[in-house]
């Protein structure tokens, strides 16, 4: 998918930044729980980033955020 000049070829990639609100099927989980719980081997987002870097170092990545842990914004699910 993300080899230069080889099949898709694909250059950019988007992935979810999982928040813990569990809104769909198969949600990426949080890589921090609580703000003292850094863990970004959580899920497969970062391995999926980590591979297509591999095949195209040059690809750009982004991240969505659909919700957030609860303490960030002060327990509410989408901070302002």
């Amino acid at each position: 998918l993300f080899k230069p000049n080889f099949g898709a070829a694909l250059h950019i990639l988007k992935v979810e930044i999982g928040g813990d609100v569990q809104s769909t099927d198969g949600t990426e989980a949080s890589h921090m729980h609580h703000i003292w719980d850094e863990n970004y081997e959580r899920g497969y987002e970062w391995w999926l980033m980590k591979e297509a870097k591999k095949r195209n170092p040059d690809i750009k990545l982004y991240g969505l955020p659909w919700g957030f842990p609860g303490w960030v914004g002060q327990g509410t699910q989408s901070p302002r």
